[in-house]
């Protein structure tokens, strides 16, 4: 059995975690990279055993675009609503990468 999924919960958790991100200094670090890896396969569902999805290359910049669309979020066909998703989560991994790796240039939180 699994845990359900609750949409109000995820977005007080990523509120509380941003919130605390912009305490640590600025709400637009500069990432000081365009380019990184993800892994962007829909069939994550399937067994991860048998699974090998290939990694490919994102740039920041290009989903900063497309997140600044007007039309961002707003589609009524779920699939494109599910590819938002992706987009939205693969930039705030590469903001957590950035994080993980100490790149931040503030130390001391407000």
């Amino acid at each position: 059995m699994t845990d359900q999924l609750s949409v109000e919960a995820l977005r007080d958790a990523i509120s509380r975690v941003l919130d605390a991100v912009v305490r640590y200094g600025a709400d637009g670090p500069d990432l000081g990279f365009d380019y990184f890896w993800t892994i962007i396969d829909p069939r994550i569902l399937d067994d991860p055993a048998r699974l090998q999805p290939e990694p490919t290359v994102a740039q920041v910049s290009e989903l900063l675009e497309r997140l600044r669309d007007p039309s961002f979020g707003e589609s009524d066909h779920l699939p494109s609503l599910g590819t938002e998703l992706r987009w939205l989560a693969e930039l705030l991994s590469a903001l957590a990468a950035h994080l993980e790796q100490g790149r931040w240039s503030e130390v001391d939180p407000r």
